[in-house]
Parts: C-alpha cells; sequence; structure tokens
C-alpha cells in the first residue's frame, strides 16, 4: 500500500486516484502525526507526502519513520501532489509527462523498496 501524507485534502484526494489509476492501492492522511498513530503504519510500502505541512514536517515525517525503526522509502515534495492533481483535473499533456515519471517511480518501489529514496 502506498501512503499518502499532505494537509491539502484535494492535493491528497487527487494523488490518492492517480495511485490508484496505476493498479496500486493507497491511502490518505491529513498530516504527518495521523500517519503515524496509524495502524496501517506497517503495511506501508511507499510514502508520498508533502514537504511543507502543519506541526511534523516532511522531511521531519521521514527523520521520525528512520528513527522508529521504518525505513520506508519516501518521495518528498510538493511537485509531485501538483502534477497529480493537474493531471487529474485536465489530463495536459506536461501532466501525462509528469504522470510517466511518477509511474515509474510508484512501480520502482513496488518491485524494490530500498531504491527509491527521492527528494524532489
Amino acid at each position: 500500500m502506498i501512503a499518502i501524507v499532505d494537509d491539502d485534502k484535494g492535493a491528497s484526494g487527487a494523488l490518492e486516484k492517480f495511485v490508484q489509476s496505476l493498479g496500486h492501492n493507497a491511502c490518505t492522511f491529513g498530516s504527518a502525526e495521523e500517519f503515524l498513530k496509524s495502524e496501517k503504519l506497517h503495511d506501508i510500502l511507499c510514502l508520498i507526502t508533502d514537504l511543507q505541512m502543519p506541526g511534523l514536517s516532511g522531511l521531519d515525517l521521514q527523520d521520525r519513520l528512520i528513527a522508529e525503526g521504518h525505513p520506508i522509502p519516501v518521495i518528498l515534495g510538493r511537485v509531485l501532489i501538483n502534477v497529480a492533481a493537474m493531471t487529474a483535473a485536465s489530463g495536459s499533456a506536461f501532466g501525462e509527462a509528469e504522470r510517466t515519471w511518477t509511474a515509474r517511480r510508484v512501480r520502482s518501489v513496488e518491485n524494490d523498496p530500498s531504491t527509491l529514496h527521492a527528494t524532489v
């Protein structure tokens, strides 16, 4: 399962639909704190999180996961969330090009979770 953490419900919902369109299970969380308290934490293969959120940031969340023994591959960045929202809304050529890049990243994590620790 791929977890999406973002305080912007519209962005996380669009990204969730995008990830599901690639054939993956996804779940969303409104904050890093909510994610850390989740019973799904041990089922997560990859985490996509916004960098800037109230409370713990995306980098803080990654640090906390490592410190607590959960070395989940993490994709950090506002760009991915904006691209997913744009793709879901318009299917633009730019969005499609970025969608292909993102899909490749998601698939690489599925095949080998140790391969993706990306900051974009």
